[in-house]
């Protein structure tokens, strides 16, 4: 179970973190006013340590935290810890906040680097905003969104510290990844030379 909630998180959260990231890249991108104010906001999941994030998420969604309660108020009733469902889901969104704003500079990084020459001639071909992200921006940057895939895969892969501490595996071993089932065994169950 941990390693398919390990490939289900790597499966799930990667896409949506690259393509989060590609799209506030470009929004940075396109604006003008206010740039550097949008960048500090965007990167403060990124200046949190990890365990500090964690705990101030997992205490937003405790069964008398704050963003329960607002659903509550909506007739909205989630267990976040106790359905496997709901506390996957809170490790995924965690995982995608962290990611996002270090899969955001990076891109930004590219498009500003980016040559003006290829914008502009597909501007005077007529292409369209879209055509112009497709087929002249994603080529330029993908050896970029390669390297943000590998490290957010080895990332993934090692996911640790939001487990331990917002979940502990559970509910039951549902979001046990490969790294907390390696700790369990080893320090918890005492196995550590078998």
């Amino acid at each position: 179970s941990a390693m398919s909630f390990t490939l289900f998180y790597m499966a799930v959260s990667i896409p949506i973190q690259i393509l989060l990231g590609f799209g506030l890249a470009l929004i940075l991108n396109e604006i003008t006013a206010l740039k550097r104010f949008f960048i500090s906001l965007y990167l403060v999941p990124y200046i949190v340590t990890p365990v500090v994030g964690t705990l101030a998420i997992s205490w937003l969604f405790k069964d008398r935290g704050f963003i329960t309660w607002l659903l509550s108020l909506m007739g909205v009733n989630i267990q976040w810890y106790a359905d496997a469902t709901a506390a996957r889901g809170l490790l995924i969104g965690y995982g995608i906040w962290g990611a996002v704003p270090f899969i955001m500079l990076m891109l930004y990084a590219g498009l500003q680097a980016m040559p003006t020459d290829p914008i502009e001639a597909a501007i005077m071909d007529g292409a369209t905003w879209w055509q112009r992200v497709r087929f002249v921006m994603i080529p330029y940057l993908r050896p970029i969104f390669i390297f943000i895939a590998m490290v957010n895969i080895m990332d993934a892969y090692r996911l640790f510290d939001s487990v331990a501490v917002m979940t502990q595996g559970g509910p039951g071993n549902a979001t046990a990844t490969i790294m907390y089932y390696t700790y369990s065994v080893a320090f918890e169950e005492q196995l550590l030379g078998r």
